[in-house]
């Protein structure tokens, strides 16, 4: 599997918590080979204390310095999470959470918030995929036969149970994945309570310039420094 090494946590967690999203969806995201994003994200990332890549990247040469104009402060962010005591790799996909003031004031954005289900109506809430399906299954049909009414009403009635069956297991799904979420901020101390304290006490961790700009520099380094397999 491809690897990328880090010397250390400030250049990972940085690099998995913002850099990515910028290959992908961000500063770089028009940058050809379009799919130059694909091997960074996948990659598997370790804290060794070595600084290079294992694999071939379809891109390796970025300048990352230009981030400080549009993300600064979220760069920072993710460097002042790693010298805080509430640090661990398995929260990094957190650091935002932990980071961001609408977050931090707003218990319905985070794992601690109750899921609600709000009313669902196929009828409406999905007319559009109801009629498409309802096409896609009559253009299947053999011959040039016009269906009846009968066999009309069917579909639709099959159709809706099916969309009502997929949102019902969606949310599910999604109360589920809240749950593991809490529970693992919970394993680490951090609860409904305490998360928005956890986050001003990140946020006041003071981060300079030129220790933002120090590992910007390390995660260039480690991105070029490639060892092709």
């Amino acid at each position: 599997m491809n690897k990328i090494h880090f010397p250390n946590n400030a250049s990972a967690c940085l690099f998995a918590s913002e850099i990515i999203g910028q290959l992908s969806d961000g500063y770089f995201e028009n940058t050809r080979p379009y799919d130059h994003w694909e091997f960074w994200a996948h990659a598997e990332i370790v804290v060794d204390g070595n600084a290079y890549t294992e694999g071939t990247p379809k891109k390796s040469n970025y300048n990352l310095s230009p981030l400080r104009r549009y993300v600064k402060e979220e760069m920072k962010n993710a460097i002042r999470f790693t010298k805080s005591r509430w640090y661990s790799p398995e929260l990094i996909g957190f650091k935002r959470l932990l980071t961001e003031k609408y977050s931090l004031e707003n218990i319905r954005a985070t794992p601690f918030a109750e899921v609600e289900e709000f009313p669902y109506d196929p009828e409406v809430d999905s007319e559009w995929t109801l009629k498409s399906n309802t096409r896609t299954v009559v253009g299947a049909l053999p011959g040039k036969v016009e269906p009846s009414q009968e066999f009309l009403d069917a579909l639709h009635k099959e159709l809706v149970r099916i969309l009502i069956e997929d949102h019902n297991k969606s949310h599910l799904a999604q109360v589920d994945r809240q749950r593991e979420q809490a529970a693992l901020l919970e394993a680490h101390g951090i609860n409904a309570e305490n998360y928005a304290q956890v986050g001003r006490e990140i946020l006041g961790i003071p981060v300079s310039d030129s220790e933002l700009n120090s590992t910007l520099e390390t995660i260039m380094k480690v991105m070029s420094n490639c060892h092709h397999q």
